[in-house]
């Protein structure tokens, strides 16, 4: 493989699992992009062959970590680095050429990561205001015993990852507050409690058309 397209065909019969042309079945997938070590530097793990690092600041309005699994190759003149960021369904590809191939790679990533991912972390949040809204099945529905059988559960977007569970409710109980009471109740804590329940969206795919050529299958919101 000598071409970015050769590389980027690569990369997306690994990123796009539900294609024809996935190299590897979804188990298999996901066990593979996971990290196999960790290193002297907190941000940095390593995988099989994989590269990681946690980056901190690609989304400067919307900070969360994500994970970046790269990697990088070279040859005599020549260096090379295919990255895959699995949170977004995203790949790329660098290749250089030169004396400065190595200082040409770092400086080219660094350049498309930071224009890229805040666009694509805004296009994520627009796409994933479809989730976003009230919703509820039953109420006012009695049982036979006299209890109140309806749901609801409230799901809004703000500036942390995913989505946040603001209210469900189920009989007319908070559910969220009953699981604070029952993890507070614990005589053996387990864990640190935070005050919010989040949404993770994932396997979303859906069909889109790319310049009016065919249709591609698109991973929704991380």
């Amino acid at each position: 493989m000598d071409s970015t397209h050769d590389l980027s065909s690569l990369l997306y019969s690994i990123i796009y699992i539900d294609s024809e042309t996935s190299i590897l079945p979804r188990a298999q997938l996901l066990q593979w992009l996971k990290p196999r070590a960790t290193t002297t530097a907190l941000q940095t793990l390593v995988g099989l062959p994989w590269e990681i690092y946690r980056a901190q600041n690609l989304t400067p309005a919307h900070p969360h970590t994500i994970d970046l699994y790269t990697k990088g190759g070279a040859a005599v003149g020549y260096e090379g680095t295919v990255g895959i960021i699995e949170q977004y369904g995203l790949g790329f590809v660098v290749l250089t050429a030169g004396s400065q191939g190595v200082e040409a790679q770092i400086a080219l990533q660094g350049a498309l990561l930071k224009v890229l991912m805040p666009a694509v972390e805004e296009a994520t949040r627009a796409e994933a205001q479809i989730y976003t809204g009230t919703y509820s099945t039953g109420n006012g529905s009695i049982s036979s015993t006299g209890l109140d059988i309806g749901g609801s559960m409230k799901i809004e977007i703000d500036n942390r990852l995913g989505l946040r569970l603001k209210e469900l409710t189920r009989n007319g109980s908070d559910i969220i507050e009953a699981i604070k009471t029952l993890w507070d109740s614990q005589s053996i804590k387990l864990g640190n409690r935070t005050d919010e329940l989040r949404l993770y969206p994932t396997d979303v795919v859906k069909k889109v058309q790319v310049n009016g050529y065919g249709n591609w299958d698109g991973e929704g919101p991380a």
